[in-house]
């Protein structure tokens, strides 16, 4: 009887053992646990480095990849930007993904606990390697709100070639150079619709480029696109009262209101 007894507390201390292995903080296969992590703030000055008057941004996804490009976790920014991977001592680094609306600081330009550790480009940190037991709280990402720069009218593209974001644009399924798409867009047409929707169209795909939101003028681009697809190219005399002329009609007008700033998305330049 006196060996169950003790038999009997042997088992229950045992229990308690493992309940206790249950709740403590677990132990790598090559020692403690390391962690890393750190900060995500909103950067107003932009010059990627961390001001007493810059707050964080929370729900931020944070991804945690080993070194070898493996995915090993994800998390969000808590409420005051913070965020934190728990993991066995390794190699690893971590990936910001951007708000919409948002773009990364500069990266390194200061001290390793006040500036911003994000690729501008890929939102990725270096490589790290996490001794046992270390607490490598230094990986931080600035970012800040960029302000859209505007629409311009077909008269703002074709007198400011300067400002064009590229050397070339495609409209239905013709590639035409800048220089050439200014030529066309400085030729009245004579009451050919071609030549109204070539100079809205190229307006509205370079206000897009050039940063501005096309929610509401998505869908009419492409519709627009392919207008010029069937009916084009420019200089097919489209002419009033035709179906093109009536097909086209009513995208020519949303492209014009949105590089004019009428529609809700974007505002124009001025």
């Amino acid at each position: 009887m006196m060996n169950l007894e003790f038999n009997s507390k042997k088992l229950s201390s045992f229990v308690i053992l493992i309940l206790l292995m249950m709740v403590l903080p677990t132990v790598g296969a090559n020692g403690c646990m390391s962690i890393i992590g750190d900060y995500v703030w909103n950067d107003i000055d932009r010059d990627g480095i961390q001001d007493v008057s810059e707050t964080g941004i929370s729900d931020v996804t944070v991804t945690l990849y080993d070194c070898a490009g493996n995915q090993i976790d994800t998390t969000t920014t808590d409420a005051n930007g913070l965020y934190r991977f728990t993991v066995e001592p390794g190699e690893y680094y971590v990936e910001f993904t951007l708000p919409s609306g948002m773009v990364f600081s500069p990266m390194d330009v200061g001290t390793d606990n006040a500036d911003s550790d994000a690729d501008p480009t890929t939102g990725m940190t270096l490589c790290t390697t996490l001794d046992p037991g270390e607490n490598d709280l230094t990986w931080d990402a600035g970012m800040y709100c960029i302000t859209p720069p505007g629409t311009g009218t077909p008269g703002y593209w074709k007198n400011h070639p300067e400002a064009w974001p590229v050397e070339e644009i495609t409209i239905g399924d013709e590639t035409y150079t800048k220089e050439d798409a200014i030529e066309i867009m400085q030729t009245s047409g004579k009451g050919d619709k071609s030549y109204t929707m070539f100079r809205a169209l190229v307006s509205a795909k370079l206000n897009v480029l050039i940063g501005n939101d096309d929610s509401c003028i998505a869908d009419t681009i492409f519709e627009a696109d392919a207008w010029m697809v069937e009916y084009g190219p420019v200089g097919e005399d489209v002419r009033g009262n035709s179906d093109a002329w009536k097909e086209g009609e009513p995208l020519y007008w949303l492209l014009d209101a949105y590089n004019n700033g009428k529609l809700p998305c974007a505002s124009h330049r001025d």
